[in-house]
């Protein structure tokens, strides 16, 4: 039988062909999957980000809700001048606790105001918070130096034109004002120095022999010692940091379970699952807490490094000595912690009580002069307060007090 060359020919060119057509149909087949994978991609990357803008935008608001605070303008421009949102919103907690005692931030020199050549934006907390997230662009990363880059772009560029390309999410352009903002202020330390304050000022007010002075006195003396090893000695600020967040991630755990009533704490769930503590009922809370601690301490001696579980000690009985001095002082006599010494007359002062008022005034922003003015009309010498001003602060600051 002759050999049909012709026929071997054509059935190799269809052979040939057809593994052409396969590989034309496999290319494509990975483009399509590519594309698909890119698209999700992009999707869950553009989900996120706008996820984070709702939670800046929350915490955009909860500094607008600060007292001293006085537009979103100003609370934007705190929130850039923190950095982080794990910093701003501790920075929140802090700010909340000085301002719940009536504090002003901008009166007591925490924050500065806008300055005046800023013109007002006119943007929402929403679109404040959208300029903090990252962009994210569908038309970038198309599967570069893969075998279907090339037609991944042709086909961007074809959805592109036909309208079918996901949108891009830019975040929204905007020029920050500049302001000073004190970053110090942090949940338990301006909770100290608040409960600080009180303590102080009612023992200035107080007869020193009378029962009260020495409840006053002895939580004073427990929260300055509670400080003192919370603070300072062997235990290092990244280790009081990691303590501070560990206790805060165990109490609000153990205040999802136990609920409102029994916790005195409020707790809010957004869209997203991120919750927001608040303090609703600071007696409740405060016992709660009180009973809690113990037990902490006792589950976590033995999951802890010696180092960290010392970090946590402190910062515990610095918990426990706050809210002691805040229970002291709510439970003092108001007719007699408002008692004013009689004009003229000096009161006998513990120069050492005297040195922490003058700090805890210079603290808040007060000027010398009327820190000077509220110390005689409370009965304490003028020479005494010249001479411990000058001890705390140096000859510097009388001259520049205006002495």
């Amino acid at each position: 039988m002759a050999f049909n060359i012709a026929a071997a020919i054509g059935g190799a060119a269809e052979e040939v062909a057809r593994g052409m057509n396969e590989r034309q149909a496999r290319l494509i087949s990975l483009t399509d999957e590519a594309w698909s994978d890119h698209k999700t991609q992009f999707q869950k990357k553009r989900d996120a980000e706008e996820t984070k803008a709702e939670m800046y935008e929350e915490t955009i608001k909860s500094i607008a809700g600060l007292e001293g605070v006085d537009s979103i303008d100003e609370a934007a421009a705190i929130y850039a001048k923190l950095g982080t949102d794990e910093q701003a919103r501790d920075w929140v907690q802090g700010a909340q606790t000085l301002t719940s005692y009536g504090g002003n931030l901008k009166e007591m020199g925490y924050i500065s105001g806008l300055p005046d050549d800023f013109e007002a934006t006119d943007m929402t907390a929403a679109e404040y918070a959208k300029s903090f997230t990252d962009s994210v662009r569908f038309g970038e990363g198309l599967g570069e130096g893969t075998r279907v880059a090339g037609r991944l772009q042709t086909r961007y560029d074809q959805m592109s034109e036909m309208g079918l390309a996901p949108k891009d999410y830019t975040p929204t352009q905007v020029n920050y004002a500049e302001i000073s903002v004190d970053p110090s202020l942090r949940g338990s330390q301006i909770s100290i120095a608040a409960s600080r304050e009180m303590l102080t000022t009612q023992l200035s007010r107080l007869d020193a022999d009378s029962p009260q002075a020495a409840a006053v006195q002895k939580s004073l003396d427990a929260l300055n010692d509670a400080e003192m090893k919370a603070l300072g000695g062997k235990i290092d600020s990244d280790s009081q940091l990691k303590a501070e967040r560990l206790y805060r991630r165990i109490i609000t755990s153990k205040a999802v379970v136990m609920g409102a009533e029994k916790t005195g704490m409020d707790i809010t769930t957004d869209s997203t699952g991120n919750r927001t503590y608040t303090v609703n009922n600071s007696k409740i809370y405060g016992s709660w807490v009180a009973s809690q601690i113990p037990t902490i301490l006792k589950q976590q001696k033995e999951l802890l490094p010696a180092k960290e579980y010392q970090a946590l000690e402190a910062y515990l009985n610095g918990v426990l000595a706050d809210n002691e001095a805040k229970a002291t002082a709510e439970n003092v006599d108001p007719e007699l912690s408002s008692k004013a010494v009689p004009k003229g007359s000096v009161k006998q002062v513990d120069t050492n009580l005297l040195k922490t008022q003058i700090m805890a005034d210079i603290a808040a922003g007060i000027s010398y002069e009327d820190a000077k003015a509220e110390a005689i009309a409370d009965g304490v010498d003028e020479a005494l307060f010249d001479q411990i001003y000058a001890e705390t602060q140096g000859q510097g600051a009388l001259i520049g007090a205006g002495q």
